[in-house]
């Protein structure tokens, strides 16, 4: 009857070769394992910060499109009759347009490590901002031709119609920024979890080797 094999008949030597192997294998996965997860928790970490500051920059644009939607009014309302006050708060308007615009070239650099639906939101919130701007110089336009009456009716009717778009579509766009970056959160934190239990087992089977060579 053949002998079962047992680490006990093998020769010093060649226990010794087995177990260098072993724990040789067991380090080096231990090292993928551990190079794997620090390339990891670096990517998330930029797609994280990426994340958060094309939030910022959309905010920024958000209030710079308040601002300007209050010179508009102004502008209606009030400095109609006003040549001073009126250029006044039309240079206000273009510092505005210039600075939103600052904060969406910014937020376009980040989009590549954005959704396809983030992209797809911006680029409608985009052409509404565009749209919105031509309606309100139209009746910046009338306004100071005298035409004010129906400046602030266009306004009124087709103006706000526009700027609730856009509005409604950058607290969207906010929210699905926010959204995706506790997705990816999440996701990060899972990895993580599955790294470290292979870490574990691996550290473990080291240990039960360790223990099994010195039986």
């Amino acid at each position: 009857m053949k002998k079962k094999f047992s680490i006990n008949d093998m020769t010093v030597r060649n226990k010794i070769t087995l177990f260098s192997v072993l724990m040789l294998g067991l380090m080096l996965i231990i090292s993928a394992v551990g190079l794997w997860s620090s390339n990891m928790v670096n990517k998330a970490r930029t797609n994280l910060n990426n994340s958060a500051l094309a939030q910022f920059d959309i905010t920024q644009g958000f209030a710079d499109f308040c601002n300007i939607k209050v010179r508009v009014r102004n502008i209606l309302f009030v400095y109609y009759s006003d040549p001073d006050a009126l250029q006044q708060q039309e240079q206000m308007i273009e510092e505005y347009k210039a600075d939103a615009r600052k904060y969406l070239d910014l937020f376009e650099e980040r989009m590549v490590s954005l959704s396809p639906e983030i992209q797809a939101q911006y680029q409608t919130v985009e052409d509404e901002i565009n749209l919105w701007y031509e309606s309100t110089q139209k009746d910046i336009d009338m306004a100071k031709a005298g035409q004010v009456d129906q400046a602030v009716n266009d306004l009124i009717v087709n103006g706000k119609v526009i700027a609730d778009d856009v509005e409604n579509g950058l607290v969207e766009l906010i929210n699905t920024i926010e959204a995706d970056t506790k997705a990816k959160e999440a996701t990060i934190q899972q990895q993580l979890v599955g790294l470290t239990i292979v870490q574990v087992v691996v550290m473990v089977l080291a240990v039960l080797i360790t223990i099994m060579y010195c039986l």
